[in-house]
């Protein structure tokens, strides 16, 4: 079976928006799920726990600076070998 990118995204999304919102003390995956708008059992299908979600959230930024700074490096690159 597929997973539903979807749903995991609307978690993420979802749980960003409540730590921006409200601050780690307020993050539990019923509250995620609400936000989300899914039951409070479908996060579960996706993470294990508030942990695994965070732990997706870092590894997405981390990816998305590591694009900027390849992208950065590689444009820099470009310019100084055409100069």
């Amino acid at each position: 079976m597929k997973p539903n990118v979807d749903l995991r995204r609307r978690v993420l999304d979802a749980s960003l928006a409540l730590i921006d919102s409200a601050g780690l003390e307020a993050f539990s995956m019923r509250e995620v799920a609400r936000r989300a708008g899914v039951s409070h059992q479908a996060p579960y299908h996706y993470f294990a726990d508030r942990e695994a979600i965070m732990a997706a959230i870092v590894a997405e930024g981390f990816l998305r600076n590591c694009a900027r700074s390849c992208s950065r490096q590689v444009l820099g690159s470009a310019t100084r070998t055409s100069a």
